[in-house]
């Protein structure tokens, strides 16, 4: 059987005079000892603080719709739904902008990109684009269809499938 000594077994007490928590029977540390120990426990909660602000800075954040182009969701009017369309933005971030009075979401044909709903006035999540191009669609409105031009300034890939 293991003995327990008596401080174990008595409760904490916080001394507000010399800023410890002991138990009273427990001798007070004092001197050179007690210093290390409070100087110990000062940098350790210092540098506990500033390993949890690092890379934090002052300045507002940035969402990942800041640098993304922007594509405007004009009306449900087939090829005329989008503004641009075809959209310059291959290998780019993008944000479609609803400026209609319905809900839309932008799919890409080949299923790689999904923006989820997006509500009128709304923006959608920032998407990467391949810098090949691709070409997409509303999936509430399959009539509505666009496509992202290559980067450089290359037309967008040919259109295949029922979304064409």
């Amino acid at each position: 059987m293991v003995k327990r000594s008596k401080s174990f077994a008595e409760p904490l007490k916080w001394n507000y005079s010399v800023g410890e928590m002991r138990a009273p029977s427990q001798p007070r540390l004092k001197g050179p000892t007690m210093l290390y120990m409070r100087g110990s426990s000062l940098a350790a909660g210092w540098a506990l603080i500033a390993l949890a602000t690092a890379g934090c800075d002052s300045s507002s954040p940035m969402s990942p719709t800041d640098n993304a182009a922007a594509i405007t969701i004009v009306a449900n009017n087939g090829a005329q739904s989008f503004a641009p369309n075809p959209a310059p933005v291959g290998g780019q971030m993008a944000v479609w902008t609803n400026g209609d009075g319905e809900a839309h979401r932008i799919v890409a044909n080949d299923g790689s990109f999904d923006t989820g709903n997006i509500s009128p006035e709304a923006t959608s999540i920032a998407v990467a684009l391949p810098a090949e191009g691709i070409n997409y669609h509303c999936s509430i409105h399959p009539t509505m269809i666009g496509a992202i031009g290559g980067s450089g300034g290359n037309a967008p890939p040919a259109c295949v499938g029922p979304y064409c």
